[in-house]
């Protein structure tokens, strides 16, 4: 599993084609996912649906992992 920490550079595959680009991890809520089970972790591998709130100065959204690149 990825690790997404604060302030981390990443691009976002934004679904939607709108708004894809490079972004900073504001907050990846590490402590909502502290208690992944190994079981959890192998269904992240096939679509890792934690959100991470990502920004760029301007804007922020709160997006999938699955849609993050770690830059």
């Amino acid at each position: 599993m990825r690790k997404f920490e604060k302030g981390q550079k990443v691009f976002w595959n934004d679904p939607a084609g709108e708004t894809s680009g490079e972004y900073k991890v504001y907050d990846a809520f590490e402590e909502k996912y502290a208690d992944l089970t190994d079981e959890d972790l192998e269904v992240l591998e096939e679509f890792d649906d934690r959100i991470i709130l990502i920004g760029d100065g301007v804007s922020e959204a709160e997006v999938y992992a699955a849609e993050l690149e770690i830059l």
